[in-house]
């Protein structure tokens, strides 16, 4: 789309109030390179920074950094890409809960995650989903992972994201031929820098040592108070672990009954990196920084799981051949996507076991640079890295885990050899990986049918452990040690 900046007027405030898009992946400090827009009017020298970030050609063709010129004193007119539509989220559409219950409604729940958020929509009287909302979390483009939106929140509105939620919620209500006076409860999950933002906290002490927070037991809010509307209903925001081990998580505990299992495992593979080990009756948690990685974030192609995204690729008689969400035309590559990529790079010795690019790689006409290739075995490093040091916390070996249950959109959609054979996940668990989706989700409409669910989310809090792995010793050596593609080592 195209738009007319006035002089002296804000490039961003313009194009978000005309409905545009533009990717403030690192927060709009100057580093990622994203936020792409072509000047049309007339031709723009490049500052230092867009001479660094940009290619020749997207200099001569006039592509510009919107954070690099935000305002001017000039006219100009500008391109960028349209608001985002059609977002293919994991949700639980299928899932039924089981109940009894007799009361007549609607409930709500809420999972909000740094790249997308889900609203499931449940009938009261039989566990029913009648409906599902999903769509990027609006402050995505604000940066990807959580430290920059709280750096980004610390000076800006934080109601953006409260805005868009109630929005969803009254469009699908209606459409759904209810009103909002039939809903009687909403449950609302997440991360914790989601859940501070919601409730409108301020989120700065999770950014800081000793990464304090408040979110530790169940709070409720009448809609009223967060959402200003007459129609008055009950809101619980469920607890976090840490502050980096959030509700989503708390919520695919309850949901597979965790606390009544010994030395299984939840990975959520997203930003953050959670995972959680019970055994002996002890719940371990810890949080590596895997970035955004796995969800398409800091890729020179990378999207997020939008239609159009090339998420399954094989390379075949030396061409690649591949799939896109909902089989829409090619926009990008998400996490899912780079994974098979990878693993079938790695295959076919496409890149070394140190991660160097041996030739090439272009996926119809989306290229996979050297730099992604080290954007992901960062992360991946970080997630094997971060087990080993949860499981050996716990006193445990790792042929000692019985079950690891996959949590998430990237598990969900990436396969179990392309888990294992770039690895993410040691060999030695192949056959104990159970997918499992949308845990959290599920267990969120669990929750609005058992009576007894806060004493299981108190019970949760109580056998809790968690593991701080930023100067833990350990997870940096084996930082080191699994940063490359060794299959026969994780073997």
């Amino acid at each position: 789309m195209k738009v007319k900046i006035e002089p002296n007027e804000s490039l961003k405030q313009k194009v978000e109030c005309l409905g545009g898009f533009i990717e403030y992946n690192c927060g709009g400090i100057k580093k990622c390179g994203k936020c792409k827009i072509k000047m049309l009017s007339s031709y723009v020298n490049p500052t230092e920074e867009e001479l660094n970030l940009l290619s020749d050609s997207e200099i001569d063709e006039n592509i510009r950094l919107a954070c690099c010129h935000d305002v001017s004193k000039d006219e100009r007119i500008i391109e960028v890409s349209e608001a985002r539509v059609g977002m293919s989220i994991l949700g639980a559409r299928e899932y039924r809960a089981k109940t009894n219950s007799k009361q007549e409604g609607i409930g709500i729940v809420v999972d909000i995650g740094t790249t997308t958020i889900v609203i499931a929509y449940i009938n009261l009287l039989n566990g029913e989903i009648f409906t599902e909302d999903s769509f990027e979390n609006p402050q995505r483009k604000y940066g990807l992972d959580v430290v920059t939106r709280i750096s980004y929140c610390n000076s800006n509105d934080r109601t953006l994201l409260v805005n868009d939620i109630r929005t969803a919620i009254k469009e699908s209500i209606i459409s759904s031929h209810h009103t909002l006076k039939d809903i009687k409860k909403m449950i609302v999950l997440g991360n914790t820098v989601m859940q501070y933002l919601f409730m409108d906290k301020d989120p700065r002490e999770l950014g800081v040592v000793p990464f304090s927070f408040r979110n530790k037991n169940i709070e409720t809010f009448s809609s009223n108070e967060i959402f200003r509307i007459a129609e008055n209903f009950e809101i619980l925001v469920i607890p976090s672990l840490s502050a980096y081990v959030g509700a989503d998580v708390v919520s695919g505990i309850y949901f597979l009954e965790l606390l009544e299992m010994n030395n299984c495992i939840l990975l959520d593979l997203g930003t953050n990196g959670e995972m959680v080990l019970i055994s002996n009756g002890i719940l371990y948690s810890t949080s590596t920084a895997a970035g955004p990685a796995f969800e398409g974030g800091n890729m020179k192609c990378g999207v997020g799981g939008i239609n159009g995204a090339i998420d399954h690729a094989v390379y075949k008689n030396d061409s690649w051949t591949f799939t896109t969400i909902n089989n829409e035309k090619s926009c990008g590559i998400c996490g899912s996507g780079y994974i098979e990529i990878i693993k079938e790079a790695l295959e076919n010795k496409i890149i070394d076991e140190s991660g160097n690019l041996e030739n090439e790689i272009t996926v119809d006409k989306f290229e996979v640079s050297q730099d992604d290739i080290r954007n992901f075995q960062l992360a991946k490093s970080a997630i094997s890295s971060g087990l080993e040091v949860l499981i050996e916390t716990a006193g445990k070996k790792i042929d000692e885990i019985e079950q690891v249950f996959v949590a998430g959109g990237f598990g969900k959609y990436s396969s179990k050899e392309s888990l294992i054979i770039t690895g993410v996940i040691p060999t030695i668990l192949e056959d104990k990986i159970n997918v499992v989706g949308n845990s959290s989700l599920k267990g969120g409409i669990d929750m609005l049918f058992d009576a007894n669910f806060k004493n299981i989310i108190n019970k949760i809090q109580r056998v809790h452990r968690n593991i701080e792995l930023g100067n833990n010793s350990d997870f940096s050596k084996k930082f080191i040690e699994n940063i490359g593609f060794d299959y026969e080592k994780n073997n």
